[in-house]
């Protein structure tokens, strides 16, 4: 018998894992790609979490809620083709939140942060995530 050395079992490991993500990749695209002439409300399943709101062109466009699963960050608000686009609030794992204006995945505009911990806010205008 031989005996396989934890190197090749890492390495074996990490390219079953490289292939099951591409996989679910695979999967989550050929299921965008079912939803190309859907327009509406959908619930779409993405690797970094899922979303819920508004859809088309298989994009997110209109109102719509996303809930990143690994951070726990929650967004509700405005898109335009994938992007946080006009009003929304972003909260995130940690409790922070930011609500008001977003461009182009952006804070941008005016808006309010909410620091978490300390409870401190900042009020005012935001420039490309910058205040």
């Amino acid at each position: 018998m031989y005996e396989i050395s934890d190197k090749v079992k890492t390495r074996f490991m990490l390219g079953y894992l490289e292939e099951e993500k591409k996989k679910k990749q695979f999967e989550m695209y050929k299921g965008v790609k079912e939803l190309e002439a859907t327009r509406g409300s959908v619930r779409v399943e993405y690797l970094e979490g899922t979303y819920d709101g508004q859809f088309e062109n298989q994009k997110r466009t209109g109102s719509g809620k996303f809930i990143y699963g690994e951070t726990g960050d929650v967004y509700v608000g405005q898109w335009n083709e994938n992007q946080k686009s006009g009003k929304g609030k972003y909260t995130w794992g940690n409790g922070d939140a930011y609500e008001g204006d977003w461009r182009n995945d952006l804070m941008h505009g005016i808006g309010k942060y909410t620091y978490a911990d300390t409870g401190d806010v900042y009020f005012g205008s935001w420039v490309q995530d910058e205040r």
